[in-house]
């Protein structure tokens, strides 16, 4: 539990005028420890909650003791209250003692290895002394798992103790499912059988009591379930086999509560009990299928994205437990949700940009004396999703308003309604926010990009496709039968076919991308194994590597962001299943940008390659021997792929605070309501 009302916290250090803290270390003295155990006794007496009311206590008697609530003595005593018991609800079961808050470089309260010794001596001193039973067993269970002194002796006075306090009060709460857990776990780990017998005797009664509740409390049941469940070591099995619960009344328990399951975790939860105990192949079997079927029987239960979220879970777990036949039945039970059952909902925004400098930037597409001037400022601009370290920082800066984000997974949903991806992880949820933040990025450059390559047929017409090839491959510098497909890829977008644009464009990123690594000499190409054929890797993979060798790392993050997933646009991936119909100018301009970088850079393939790709009329005349490329040359283009990159109007200034804020409300805004409608009917 981490919201104790009574536990000190870094925020409450008293810090005055001149800027130094109330830390003052604490030194023991032996005639205090009478004094201290008093001081435990009472506070643990008068706390409603041992897990959470202990420090308030301590401050509220101090006076009564002849202390000050702020003093160092109570402050340790109420720092050795704090630590958290934190039971586990898996097939082991189990209760540890830790700090309440425990990261990389920071513990609170500090771990109890690295407490200092003078603390330890008081923890001594008040276990020792102390009567009440709770704080009895926290003192002894501390040093315990500090490795003070005779352990044995430790672990059991603890565990006696927190028997003791359970047994004091009429029925179950947290407390009293953390202290026969914790009771169980010490007694098992000191193979004292006839506690473990006492401990498992007090979790039977506890857990049946509470699964006859009308409404059982699944903090309470779970962690004492999985510890009367938990299987039981050889040693057991020989030493004591008496102090092992009655299989009979263990599978009762599991069976009543997998029927008042409300949630699919809680299912699986149990069902994981089950197949500890079970040893039949059959008999687990029925467990996985059970499991499924829970889960398909709340889905049934709902509608729309709440019934989606609980299909994919069931289809998951059928996948993981080999239930092949369930997997195809409840596949097509997901396929056949209407999407206008999903109650999605379209999230807009608007930035205004200064329509002065759009229009200057703008004219840079029609401003030269040909389309040439104006094709070569497309090929200079900057890249779409901007500078990567600028992308992180606006994240950071927004994150005190997001909160909430860095806990939560968000589901992406891919054509037809069908979930694509779920991201739980912190790198999934760092890779969630940085694509919103670079989809607004690149939404804003890809509308302004559309603008500029549509004003230019007004204003030069439409050039030949062998123009434009000439022009992209630098006249046969660079490859011409990628260049061709570049060519025509405008010429389908000038003529307002977007779709025929990014159909034609996008297979050739990846040809360009492999054409590099070739044109680099990297051994890329994966030879026959077994059966599965010889191939080149796809296009994850290429990008990889290039960026390895040093592309950019902007341009290397715009190119998966815009062709790959799973939080990405996804282009590439969604046009090779033929999802791609509806591209509009801005993303086609973002798809002909991103072949432009590469494509320009590729050398060019040999006569015979150029032949077989480019159309009829498009045979290279001269078939002279190709130049050999510089490596060194090539590496510092890909690293400076745009040189000197013409600047975007909006991302300095008001402008790009406007965009930033908009893509962290956005993703608010998307990931709420994907949380939401996963839990409830639309």
């Amino acid at each position: 539990m981490t919201d104790s009302a009574g536990d000190f916290s870094p925020d409450e250090i008293v810090v005055d005028e001149n800027g130094s803290r109330d830390d003052e270390p604490y030194v023991h003295e032996r005639s205090v420890g009478e004094i201290a155990a008093r001081a435990a006794d009472s506070a643990y007496g008068a706390a409603t909650r041992w897990w959470a009311d202990v420090g308030d206590q301590l401050r509220a008697h101090a006076a009564s003791h002849g202390l000050e609530p702020e003093s160092p003595l109570i402050r340790e005593l109420a720092l050795a209250a704090s630590y958290a018991l934190r039971t586990a609800t898996d097939m082991k079961g189990g209760c540890a003692l830790r700090p309440l808050a425990d990261y990389e470089g920071y513990a609170w309260p500090p771990r109890i290895a690295e407490v200092g010794p003078e603390i330890v001596t008081l923890w001594r001193d008040v276990a020792d002394r102390v009567q009440h039973p709770a704080a009895r067993a926290r003192f002894n269970d501390l040093l315990f798992e500090r490795r003070d002194g005779a352990g044995g002796l430790r672990a059991v006075a603890a565990i006696t103790g927190y028997l003791e306090a359970a047994r004091s009060r009429p029925q179950a709460d947290l407390d009293i499912a953390q202290f026969l857990v914790r009771a169980w776990d010490l007694a098992q780990r000191v193979r004292d059988w006839r506690l473990v017998a006492d401990a498992s005797a007090e979790l039977v009664k506890h857990s049946e009591v509470e699964l006859s509740r009308s409404q059982p409390r699944a903090g309470v049941f779970f962690p004492m379930l999985a510890a009367v469940a938990a299987r039981p070591s050889a040693r057991q099995r020989v030493q004591a086999p008496l102090s092992i619960p009655d299989p009979a009344i263990v599978g009762r328990l599991l069976e009543t509560a997998f029927a008042i399951a409300k949630e699919g975790f809680q299912t699986s939860l149990i069902a994981a009990m089950m197949r500890v105990r079970a040893t039949d192949p059959a008999e687990i079997d029925q467990i996985n299928r059970r499991e499924v079927a829970a889960y398909r029987a709340q889905a049934a239960k709902h509608a729309g994205m709440a019934r989606q979220s609980r299909l994919e879970d069931a289809i998951r777990i059928a996948r993981d437990r080999g239930l092949t036949d369930l997997v195809r039945q409840l596949t097509s039970e997901l396929q056949a949700i209407p999407v206008k059952d999903l109650g999605l909902k379209e999230l807009s925004w608007s930035v205004r940009l200064p329509p002065h400098q759009v229009e200057l930037f703008l004219d840079g597409f029609v401003a030269g004396a040909n389309w040439r001037e104006g094709l070569h400022f497309f090929l200079q601009t900057d890249c779409p999703t901007g500078d990567l370290d600028r992308l992180r920082q606006e994240l950071r800066d927004n994150a005190a308003h997001t909160t909430f984000l860095n806990v939560v997974g968000r589901t992406i949903v891919g054509k037809g309604g069908l979930p694509r991806y779920t991201g739980t992880s912190d790198d999934d949820r760092r890779a969630a926010a940085e694509a919103d933040h670079a989809r607004i990025r690149a939404d804003i450059q890809g509308q302004i990009l559309a603008e500029g390559l549509l004003r230019m047929p007004g204003r030069y017409g439409i050039p030949d496709e062998s123009q434009i090839a000439a022009f992209l491959s630098n006249d046969g510098k660079s490859d011409e039968a990628l260049a061709l497909s570049l060519a025509r890829g405008f010429r389908h977008y000038w003529h307002g076919d977007y779709e025929a644009c990014v159909h034609v464009v996008t297979p050739k990123i990846e040809a360009a991308a492999r054409a590099l690594l070739r044109n680099l000499d990297e051994g890329i190409y994966r030879v026959q194994v077994a059966k599965d054929p010889g191939q080149y890797p796809g296009l994850h993979v290429l990008l990889q590597e290039l960026e390895k060798l040093g592309l950019e790392e902007a341009w290397a993050f715009f190119l998966r962001w815009l062709l790959l997933g799973p939080y990405g646009m996804n282009i590439r991936n969604e046009l090779a299943h033929g999802f791609v119909t509806d591209t509009g100018p801005a993303y086609a301009a973002l798809v002909l940008r991103a072949a432009a970088l590469l494509i320009t850079i590729a050398g060019p393939q040999p006569p015979a390659v150029v032949i077989e790709t480019a159309h009829a009329d498009d045979r290279p005349v001269d078939l002279v021997p190709l130049p050999q490329r510089d490596r060194d040359d090539l590496l510092r283009l890909l690293a400076t792929p745009v040189p000197d990159p013409i600047p975007i109007p909006w991302r300095n200034g008001i402008g790009g605070r406007l965009a930033a804020f908009a893509a962290s409300a956005m993703r608010v805004m998307a990931t709420g309501l994907n949380r939401v409608a996963k839990r409830l009917d639309p």
